[in-house]
Parts: structure tokens; sequence; C-alpha cells
């Protein structure tokens, strides 16, 4: 029966195949609700028991005879009963021990005070529930139990103290019986967690001890706890993890595959706490080292954080496929499970990894004989231009002529001559996209290769070796065109086109090493073009060139270059290229510390030796600290026409900054709409907004994690482990950025996931982490918000939240912007009359004022 994977958030019951919300109904007058436990009495009804505090009450639910999704379920509430003290856990007998006694559907539940009773739920019009104790109370305070029935008439019972581990023991889990192939008889474990951030696991599968039938008492025996605990080094734990989370453990669950070969893991566990993350782990055999210990440690295997704010208040597995999890947030989020480091969840298409000898052998086996390419600059023919001459050859009108061949005997005279370089040991050097499927790599020895992703894994093809990138090199992608660029120590540029999957060199320069080169489409009024604006720097030098490139029958051609000159100390870092008409076109430079430099170029005065010098300098737009990435939204896509358009960018001061420009003949005008905190960082490496739905989406790392974040809706698209930021790698985000293709280094090894869509579904989209303690409401204006009037709400997480009430939306109250600026809770929020600025307070002596716009690109921009 379908509808019977329920969740309830203040009390309301949800269908998460849909997501559709099915009943709101209020469960107990004033209590929160603490726990749900559902079984099906027939195929198409079931019983639900909730409890919160010690109240109970049973709620039948089954389908209706519509069977529509939002018709699907008659809700009938029973009646409120109490226990004897606060209820830590209920669990219902299993369809499989049906009809062993009585007529109705049995229960057992144990308090805080480590008493069981039995509850039976009766078949009515309105259930009726009848609690009988078992056992009595006792001086023992639990924090924590779970009861599993063995049989139709025994149970057995778990429970944590404060004096477990080196701390309360907030959860524990009793396993089902696991089944391995030479493992003699099944096992049975049990897993706890504490606010010492610790996960152990207990081997607790002889129950040679018998215990009598719930109907004739209870038996019960020290697992660890208590007075009598005993350490991690007793034989009953077998595995233990240290800092598990960043803080206090809230709740375990197993999750059993039908694995049964020898290898197969013993385990998975899930775990959720405090910090608002959902981790999985597996327990490893130790090493012998004849040191007492644990026989297994607790590894990590995957680690999600799809919460605002702290805690992970619930948590459901269902079968070995997915786990919800219900936060403080108020967000409910169904996600697939890993159970290995090898298997992903289904939304991933592909994980693979490679070393360099394995990539060469797949091209090898899978090259024609051909003969080996040298691609090294004017060797070869080439449409190529060098930068170091102010040649006529080089003029934007041209087409730049093919360099001619030497001689065989010259090139044979000059290897004679030549000194043979150092061996270099090889390995991947650098990545980039230059298709959906295709990678360019290149290697420490200058091999050039090209990884295709097809149905049976990375296709490996080697397309020259090249001298100027051995030892070193830089490459960028631009996979909207099919286009590789990359260069080395002499200075030539060089692509490879994906169309014609052809490599050649564009540009030589034979006395500077390229240091970055910067590269993505020309944006333009006129619609798209096919051309390729390409920013080179060199080390040590205060000049840098833009190139604007484009296709012909022959390859990429140069139409024109201009000298752009640097500012004293202005490493660049991004840059982005605008053509505002046919005669006026600018490039924008981002800097290491900080700065964007503006430079306006009039094309009726270019000429190849034009020098440019910048028109504006924004100072300190990112802090210190580098822009990483720029984006421009033209002046189609924003709802003034007072500017030309939109610089997005973002840095590694954890910022997004938005600046609207207006061009003059001479200069731009340029005022900052939006600057505010990324909702990770400080690493925060590139971004992308969706015009269509006003959506605003930032990647790059935190901790050790690749992360792809919406911050429109909140949440994480995608999550990768790849131990951390300072390493090679490239992203390539999927056309409705639902996914994408990270590639890395690690161990000197490439590693690859591709995932087309997210690993989860958000149920309930929740808000606040904590609670709310100020709001406000805005003045109608269309000068801040298309919207009309604005709620602005803030809480003890110490987020303001921005939002809209959109009658056009399913959910109604729709958030358009966190504010991230606040280190205490936020206390106070006042809008000013005209509505234009917002005023907050919180605890530390923190006042802040926020000034509100309307931004057509994200919606609302908050400076």
């Amino acid at each position: 029966m379908d509808i019977l994977s329920v969740s309830v958030r203040q009390d309301a019951l949800t269908q998460h195949d849909v997501s559709a919300l099915l009943v709101d109904q209020q469960i107990f007058d004033a209590q929160a609700i603490h726990g749900i436990s559902v079984r099906e009495t027939s195929t198409d009804t079931a019983a639900v028991l909730l409890w919160g505090g010690q109240y109970l009450r049973v709620v039948r639910i089954c389908r209706s005879e519509t069977g529509a999704p939002r018709q699907i379920v008659d809700f009938c509430l029973g009646q409120t009963c109490s226990a004897q003290d606060w209820i830590l856990d209920v669990e219902f007998r299993p369809v499989r021990y049906d009809g062993a006694r009585g007529d109705g559907v049995t229960t057992v539940l144990i308090t805080a005070h480590d008493a069981i009773s039995e509850v039976v739920v009766l078949a009515a019009a309105s259930p009726v529930v009848s609690i009988r104790s078992l056992t009595s109370t006792s001086r023992c305070v639990l924090y924590s139990a779970h009861v599993l029935w063995l049989s139709p008439t025994r149970i057995l019972a778990a429970a944590g103290t404060v004096f477990g581990h080196e701390g309360s023991i907030f959860g524990v889990r009793i396993s089902d019986t696991i089944e391995r192939a030479n493992a003699g008889a099944p096992q049975r474990l049990l897993a706890s967690c504490s606010d010492d951030r610790t996960i152990r696991v207990w081997d607790i599968s002889d129950l040679s001890e018998e215990a009598p039938d719930i109907v004739g008492g209870s038996h019960d025996r020290e697992t660890g706890f208590g007075s009598n605990s005993v350490t991690a080094s007793d034989q009953q734990c077998l595995a233990l993890s240290t800092r598990s989370h960043d803080s206090r453990v809230w709740s375990v669950r197993f999750v059993l595959t039908e694995e049964t070969a020898e290898n197969a893991p013993l385990a998975t566990i899930i775990s959720a706490g405090e910090d608002a993350t959902c981790r999985t782990w597996q327990p490893s055999a130790v090493a012998a080292t004849g040191n007492p210990g644990p026989a297994f440690r607790i590894q990590h295997i995957s680690t999600s954080a799809h919460h605002a704010g702290k805690n992970i208040w619930s948590l459901a597995v269902h079968g070995n496929e997915q786990v919800a999890t219900g936060g403080a947030d108020g967000r409910i989020v169904l996600a697939s499970i890993s159970t290995n480091e090898e298997r992903v969840a289904d939304s991933v298409s592909r994980q693979e990894e490679w070393t360099l000898e394995e990539a060469l052998s797949n091209a090898n086996a899978r090259a024609e004989p051909p003969e080996t390419c040298e691609v090294s600059g004017p060797d070869n023919k080439q449409s190529s231009v060098d930068l170091a001459q102010d040649s006529a050859e080089a003029h934007p009108s041209r087409h730049i002529s093919d360099a001619p061949d030497e001689a065989p005997e010259t090139k044979k005279e000059k290897k004679k001559t030549k000194k043979s370089p150092k061996p270099i040991s090889d390995s991947f050097r650098t990545y980039a996209f230059v298709s959906e499927k295709s990678i360019l790599v290149t290697t420490s020895a200058g091999v050039v290769m090209l990884a295709t992703m097809e149905n049976r894994g990375l296709q490996w093809q080697e397309l020259g070796r090249n001298s100027d990138v051995r030892g070193y090199s830089v490459t960028t992608g631009v996979n909207s065109m099919g286009i590789g660029l990359f260069a080395g120590t002499g200075g030539s540029l060089y692509y490879y086109d994906d169309r014609t999957e052809q490599l050649q060199s564009i540009v030589t320069r034979q006395d500077g090493k390229v240091s970055a080169i910067l590269a993505e489409p020309v944006v333009s009024a006129e619609g798209e073009r096919e051309a390729l604006g390409v920013v080179l720097t060199y080390v040590g030098s205060d000049v840098a060139k833009s190139l604007v490139l484009r296709r012909s029958t022959r390859g990429l051609d140069v139409e024109r270059i201009a000298s752009l000159q640097l500012l004293p100390s202005f490493i660049v870092t991004s840059a982005a290229r605008v053509s505002f008409n046919e005669r006026l076109d600018s490039v924008f430079l981002g800097s290491r510390n900080g700065d964007i430099a503006v430079y306006l170029n009039r094309l009726n005065e270019t000429h190849e030796s034009t020098s440019l010098t910048p028109c504006r300098v924004l100072q300190n737009v990112h802090g210190q600290d580098a822009v990483t990435t720029m984006r421009w939204i033209s002046a189609d896509h924003i709802a003034t026409e007072a500017a030309s358009g939109c610089l997005v960018s973002v840095g590694r001061d954890g910022t997004c900054a938005i600046h609207q420009c207006k061009t003059e003949t001479r200069h731009i005008e340029t005022l900052l709409v939006h600057q505010a905190r990324t909702p990770f960082g400080p690493n925060v490496e590139g971004v992308h907004i969706e015009l269509a739905t006003d959506t605003l989406i930032f990647y790059g790392f935190r901790s050790k994690q690749f992360v792809v974040y919406n911050e429109s809706n909140n949440e994480e698209i995608m999550t990768i482990e790849c131990g951390g930021a300072h390493r090679n790698w490239s992203f390539n985000p999927t056309p409705k950025w639902t996914g994408g293709t990270f590639v890395w280094t690690k161990a000197s090894k490439l590693k690859l996931v591709s995932q087309l869509e997210a690993a989860h579904r958000t149920i309930c989209s929740g808000g606040h982490g904590r609670e709310i303690k100020a709001l406000a409401v805005s003045p109608a204006s269309k000068q801040v918000s298309t919207y009309g009037q604005l709620i602005a709400t803030g809480a003890e997480d110490t987020d303001i939240r921005i939002f809209a009430y959109d009658t056009r939306s399913r959910k109604r109250f729709r958030c358009l912007r966190i504010l991230r600026k606040h280190v205490t809770g936020v206390q106070k929020l006042q809008w000013s009359q005209d509505g234009r600025y917002l005023f907050s307070c919180g605890g530390f002596e923190e006042f802040f004022v926020w000034r509100v716009r309307s931004v057509s690109a994200i919606g609302v921009g908050v400076v």
C-alpha cells in the first residue's frame, strides 16, 4: 500500500511519492509529536500510532474509492491515551506474527523509566486502544530506547542512559539478523550514538539466556551501559568511530542489504545529529596488532547536508534504498542511500577512477596505427599569430597565413644538437570540458589526450605530444562552443575543436610563460555569435592579451587583439567580456586582491597593437580575496532601461556581488545592487543564474567536499567527497543545472563522478533552522519588489529571510533571499517607511542596515 510511507510535520501527513500534503490535522492539544509507528492492517488500510511525551494516539488511514492523489486518504482519529511515563519507542508486532494471540493489533512501548507496556489497538469505527503494563518502572532514567520483536510473544529492548559512552546515549538501534557466507550463525548488532560524538557497534548475537514471554515478565541483561559499563576494548564492542559528527549525534539506523557474500559489508549505518547532517558508515575490519580494541573501525562513506541551521530530529530508513530526514528547519528530505564506496545513488550516472597507465593503455588499444603527432607551435601547419610581433599578418582584418614547414633535414639536425630534457615522471596535469561528453586532458610529460564518456566507461584518445606543456600547463574549456584551450611554458596558445576533432595552435609567443587562460563566448546584444573572447596572462608581466576568436572553414581565426595594461600587483584570476554594439565592447578583469578592473574598447579605433588602460576600478568588491568567476547578464534580461546589463561576480571571501552597469562613450557607470554571503565557502568557484526562474546557483568547495548549491531553493544539488580545493579539477553542469560531471585528481588518479539529477528530493521546503524571533512586513513598492509587500523574518539561526507571498505558487510563500551577516540570533527587524531599507539587530551589539532593491535577474537584491 503506497500511501503508508508517511511523515508527520507539525501534525501533517504527506505522501512521499507525489510530495503532496494529504492531511493537516491536530493530533494533540498541547504536545509535540515525538514519534510515529506504522502498521498495515490490510491492503487498503493501516494503523498509525503517534506519540509525544506520555501521550499516544492511533489514527486509521485508508485508500479512498476515487484513488486520486489528493483524495487518497480517509483519516479516522482514535482516542488520546496516556502511558505512565515519557514514551521513548513504540513498535507494532510484525504482520508475520499475526494470529498468535487476540483479535487486535498489538504494540509494545518502552518509557523513560524502563517500563514496558503492551498496547492493543482494537478494530472499530474509531480505533480503540487498551494499555497493559508488563514491567514496573525503575529508578534508572533512560535517554533512548528501541524495541524489536523476536517472536509473537518475545521482544528485545535496548536502552541508553546518561552513563554510556563518554556521555549520554541519545540513540540506540537493534539490527535484524545478519547472514553472511562462511560466518556460521546469524549475527545481530546494536548501534549506539552519544553526545561524545561517537558511534559504537556492539555484538549482541548471543541471546543464549532465554527470556520469558511478554505475558510472563521480563529479563534484563547488561550490554555495556550503566554503572558496570564496558569499555571500547571489550569484546562486545565490535567497532568505534571517533568524532563521527561535528557535534552531538541524535539517532542511528541500520541499512541491511541482501548481500550474503563473505566479503560483503557487515552492515551500513545511517546517523543524524546536531550538525544538521546525515552520514553513512560501514564497519571495516582492523588489521590485527595484538593490542586490545575493537575488531572493526567505522568507516565514513558519505555525508549529506540538506538542512539549514542545527539538528536533524527525525530519521527513517525505507529498505536499503531511501532515507528520510526531518530537521529543526521544518524541511523533510527523501534521499537515496549509498551502501558502499563504489555504489552511488541511482541519480548518479557514473563514477570512475583511472591511473595514467590505464588511460594510455586504453588509448593505445583503441588507436589506429597512426603517425605520432607532435604539436609544438610553428613546426606544424596551423593558423597562428605571434603576439610578440607587431606584423601586418596579425591585423584583425586578415586571416593569419600558415607557417611553413621546415625541411626534414633541418629537423634532424636540430634533434642532434638539442640537449635532451630531464625525464619527467608522468601524471595527470589539467582537465577541461570541451563538450558534455568530452574532456581535454594534459599530462606532466606533455601528452595531450581526449577522454570521452561512453556507456562502457571513459574511452581515451591520444591527440599528440607537446613540448610546450611538458612539466607545466594551463587549460580551459568552452563546452558550449566545443573548444578546449591550453598553453604552457613557451607562451603559445593551442586549441582543440571537438566539432572538427582538430588540435592546432592559434597564437605564438616565445618569451612568456602563460599563467592563466580565461575564455568564454562573447555576449552580444544582437544575440548568439560564433565568437570566443580570450584573455591571456603571463608570469611576471604587467600586460595581458585580449583576443576575439571566430570560427572559419579553417578553424579558429584571430579577429582582433588588444593589450591590457595591468595595475601594479594586479594578478588576474577571472575575466568577462561583453559587446555592447558593433563599435564598443568591454573587458572585466578580476584580481587576486578582490578588485575588478574595467576596460572599454572602441573598435573603430582598434588595431592589433592597441594598448588599453582601465577606465574604472571597482576596489575590494570581494575584500582582499580572489575574484573567482564573473558572468554578464545582458539588458534583455533585466527590467530597467537605465542599465546596459549586470555583472555578477563571486569570490573567495564567500560572497556574491551584482553590479548594474551603464555604458557611456568613454566610461562605464556601475552600481552595486546586491552583495550577500553564500551558503558555503569561502571557496566559491563559480556562479550561474537561471534567468527564466530567477534561480541563483553556486558551486565550489566546503571543507573536503565539492558542492553545487541552489541558493534560491536553499538546498544542495550535488555533493562529492573529493579531498578539498587544493587539486586540479574541472566541472561541467547539466543543461538545467540538476547535476553535472566533476573530474579531479586524487592520489595521482583521475576520478570522475557524473550526476544527472539531485540524489534527494525535498518533500517539504521548511524555513529557518531555529525559532523565529522577529518579523516585519514592508510597505508595497514596485521599486523594491515586483511581488508587492515583502516579509522579513529573523531567527536564532542568525539568518534573515525575505519572503514574498506568491499567489501563483502552490507553496504561497516564496523565499527570495537569505541574508547571512549576523553571528548571533536576530532579535528585531524593522522596514523604513518607503520600504527601501531593512534594519536588523541581534545579540553581541549587532546592528545592520540593508538596502533592498528589485533586481530582475534574481528577484530582490540586498546590500
